[in-house]
């Protein structure tokens, strides 16, 4: 490569002009190519990671929420099973609200449970532990409950602890 400076009288400025052979030319021209065929295929191998590592995760995240609400079924089906076999004990199928306290009272801390009501057919509830009253006519699980029919209501956000419930 030459570098040759023109120094004009007339002119000035300066010029620079570079000579480059054609073999130095093709050889700058092969490395520019060959640096954004690197540069292409490197964003390709990024964008094409990411995407399968976020496939990867989203199909993992489906399994465990398939997992935790089957393991979640598991648990409540299991409660629904002891909480029937509570409902049809003698003293508790009484309707004598006292007796019912009495029968339920020892399986509320027994099987985990913040508090249990008993409903009459009115709709109208009492908490077991707490003693508060409240009504319940127009739930859904309540008139499913009413058919016989098992039924879990959708989870709540206790207005006494603050806490999901069910």
């Amino acid at each position: 490569m030459k570098v040759q400076r023109n120094d004009s009288v007339n002119n000035q400025n300066e010029h620079i002009v570079i000579k480059m052979r054609l073999t130095t030319k093709l050889i700058l021209l092969t490395v520019l190519t060959l640096a954004a065929a690197i540069i292409t295929m490197g964003i390709l191998v990024v964008n094409t990671g990411a995407a399968i590592i976020d496939q990867a995760t989203e199909a993992d995240a489906l399994e465990y929420g398939e997992e935790s609400a089957r393991h979640i079924g598991a648990v409540i089906t299991g409660n629904l099973e002891t909480l029937n076999e509570i409902a049809v004990r003698e003293r508790t199928a009484s309707m004598d609200f006292g007796i019912q306290v009495a029968s339920i009272t020892g399986d509320v801390e027994r099987l985990g449970y913040q508090d249990m009501a008993v409903i009459e057919t009115n709709g109208h509830g009492k908490y077991i532990v707490g003693g508060g009253e409240f009504d319940v006519l127009n739930e859904i699980w309540y008139q499913e409950a009413l058919k016989g029919k098992p039924y879990v209501s959708d989870v709540s956000i206790s207005q006494v602890t603050k806490q999901p419930a069910v």
